[in-house]
C-alpha cells in the first residue's frame, strides 16, 4: 500500500504545472500531455467538436419524466435543459446537464455527488443528433 501512494504522490508532483503554462520540470505544458494555457482551460477559446458540452442524465419515451428529472435537479441547483433525440424510430426526450466553463471543475462528478449518472455528450453529438426543445 506504501508503494503505491508514493508512486501516486510522484507522478503527481511529475505533472504539475506552474503559473505560465509549463510543466514543473520546466518543459512546455504539451511535452506533460496537458492542455492549460495562462490558467483558463481549455473552454475559455473556440469548442471544438470532439470536447464535452453537456452531460445526459436521462432519456425517456414520456416527456413528464424528462420533466420530473428537470425538477429534480433544479432541487440540486442544476440546469437541466431538454432535448430531442431520434433512435431507432423512436423519439427520446433527452436531459441534459451543461459542463462548467470554470477551469478543472468536474460537473460530471458533481453530478454522481448529488445522485445523477451521467455520461458526456460532445459538441459534434449535441448538434448532429439533438434538437433542444424551447420551453412551452
Amino acid at each position: 500500500m506504501k508503494t503505491v501512494v508514493c508512486i501516486l504522490l510522484v507522478s503527481l508532483v511529475a505533472v504539475a504545472v506552474s503559473a505560465d503554462g509549463s510543466s514543473a520540470g520546466g518543459a512546455p505544458d504539451n511535452a506533460a500531455g496537458l492542455t492549460v494555457q495562462d490558467g483558463t482551460g481549455p473552454q475559455a477559446g473556440a469548442v471544438s467538436d470532439g470536447m464535452v458540452v453537456a452531460y445526459q442524465t436521462g432519456a425517456f419515451l414520456i416527456r413528464a419524466n424528462a420533466e420530473r428529472l428537470i425538477a429534480k435537479l433544479g432541487e440540486q441547483d442544476f440546469v437541466g435543459d431538454l432535448y430531442q433525440k431520434l433512435v431507432h424510430g423512436h423519439l427520446y426526450w433527452v436531459v441534459a446537464v451543461a459542463a462548467s466553463t470554470i477551469p478543472f471543475e468536474n460537473r460530471q462528478a458533481e453530478l454522481l455527488d448529488a445522485g445523477f449518472a451521467s455520461f458526456p455528450i460532445r459538441k459534434l453529438v449535441l448538434e448532429s443528433q439533438m434538437k433542444a426543445v424551447a420551453d412551452q
